[in-house]
């Protein structure tokens, strides 16, 4: 209130922070590159915003850059993904079931794929085009 008890409305833009624990990458990594222990550190940082819940990425070890990462960047779950189960040009064990009965095929991976992704595949036996579901380490099965 000013002396003459008028008032002056006033705006003003404020910005909240909190001080949360986050996970700094030491050094710049390529999209593709796996994660190690020395690659990051767990640190207390202030963030925008009010935290009401943890961002902290627990244990990033073996995880892998989904893109390219600058050094002193906070590590996101979204940034990173599980390494794939088959890579493009591996061997691969198909297998094709139909009831009780299984089949095993020598399959070539066109693609990389992580576990519960489809991948095309080129069987070993003919060279025809199959789509597999990845099941584990260079297995698949036909879906």
């Amino acid at each position: 209130m000013l002396p003459d008890k008028s008032s002056i409305p006033v705006w003003v833009r404020v910005e909240l922070q909190a001080r949360r624990r986050a996970t700094i990458l030491q050094h710049a990594l390529a999209a593709g590159a796996v994660l190690t222990p020395e690659d990051y550190k767990q640190d207390e940082i202030w963030a925008p915003g009010p935290c009401t819940a943890e961002k902290e990425l627990p244990h990033p070890d073996g995880l892998v850059a989904k893109r390219p990462i600058a050094a002193g960047s906070e590590l996101f779950k979204e940034d990173l993904r599980h390494p794939p189960a088959i890579h493009r040009g591996q061997s691969v064990e198909l297998e094709a079931a139909s009831g009780a009965a299984r089949i095993r095929i020598p399959a070539v991976a066109e693609q990389d794929g992580e576990v519960g992704e489809t991948v095309q595949l080129r069987s070993g036996w003919n060279g025809s085009r199959l789509t597999g579901r990845v099941t584990g380490a260079q297995k698949a099965r036909v879906e």
